[in-house]
């Protein structure tokens, strides 16, 4: 009786101890990659990537391309995704013809039809959207100014849904169709001194929330991605309280942060496996997804305090866990 008993309380302390100090994903894709499809079901396809000059982007570009999936390169760095392409035809096994450099400033949104009949065009079809696209931000709540909510929302959120709306028609014409998008730990937990890109990210759940009620049923799979610190230039030139100020805060060199080969790895495989939602990264953040998630109240009256003092928002932005 004793050793059952001992058994029931040592055995799931032991798993919550292993998860928090080896895991870098939610549960569910922590099992889809230890027991799921693998990437490698993808092959054949056709990705349209944006943000895919630098950081996640580039990173799950390459990793599609590896993959064996015909890829669609957009990012407003031209010469970036060219660079991009050249490493995916010198490396990855692909043709030039295979992959597509498509130069875009996300926020004309005028131009994402064109843009995207140029994707047909090329392809005939498009099988899976990556939304990564995106910009930082770091300023007091009270020092924004609403002209910085507008042009981040722009980058961030209404880029993201418009791109999506004109894709929108194709998938539910064919039946099929994955759109993965790129949010953040701060899309569901607020992290001080950043309140444009918290709610930037936080909006793109209630948006593809509704749209995952009204698809869900047509073939149309959605993916929603959470990174917590990534080590990508994304802080290199960020939003601040004054729009046309731009911050550059340099990397640490005791920055614990996910390599963007690993993310893209772990977002292929949520692919793969078509999860609604995944939350990657170093701990202790997974660990704070989940109390922030199902213990809100213990969350903010216990946890908060510790972990956004002023002194620590670096080392948490720096993904280091001492606390």
């Amino acid at each position: 009786m004793l050793l059952l008993l001992a058994s029931a309380i040592l055995v799931p302390a032991a798993l919550i101890y292993w998860f928090i100090k080896r895991t870098e994903s939610n549960w569910s894709l922590l099992w889809a990659e230890l027991f799921g499809n693998t990437p490698a079901i993808l092959k054949g396809q056709v990705a349209w990537v944006t943000g895919a000059g630098s950081g996640i982007g580039r990173a799950v570009a390459l990793e599609l391309a590896n993959r064996g999936v015909r890829v669609v390169l957009s990012d407003i760095d031209h010469s970036a995704i060219e660079d991009v392409k050249y490493t995916i035809v010198s490396e990855a096994g692909l043709t030039d013809d295979d992959v597509l450099s498509l130069p875009m400033d996300v926020t004309k949104f005028d131009t994402h039809a064109e843009c995207f009949k140029k994707v047909l065009d090329k392809f005939g079809h498009l099988d899976i959207l990556v939304n990564s696209a995106g910009r930082s931000q770091t300023a007091l709540f009270q020092d924004i100014d609403i002209e910085v909510h507008k042009a981040l929302f722009d980058v961030n959120t209404f880029s993201h849904i418009n791109l999506t709306k004109n894709v929108l028609p194709h998938w539910l014409e064919r039946k099929s169709g994955h759109v993965v998008v790129l949010s953040s730990v701060c899309g569901k937990i607020g992290v001080p001194y950043s309140a444009t890109y918290n709610a930037s990210k936080a909006a793109l759940h209630g948006y593809y929330d509704c749209l995952w009620s009204e698809v869900y049923n047509k073939g149309i799979k959605i993916t929603m991605v959470c990174p917590g610190p990534i080590s990508t230039p994304i802080r290199q030139k960020c939003f601040t309280g004054m729009l046309g100020e731009v911050k550059c805060i340099p990397p640490s060199s005791q920055e614990v942060k996910m390599s963007p080969s690993r993310a893209a790895k772990l977002i292929l495989t949520g692919v793969a496996n078509q999860l609604d939602e995944i939350w990657i990264g170093p701990q202790p953040f997974i660990s704070f997804l989940y109390l922030g998630q199902y213990l809100p109240g213990t969350f903010r009256k216990y946890i908060v305090p510790i972990i956004f003092e002023p002194s620590k928002i670096a080392s948490l932005r720096d993904g280091k866990g001492s606390y």
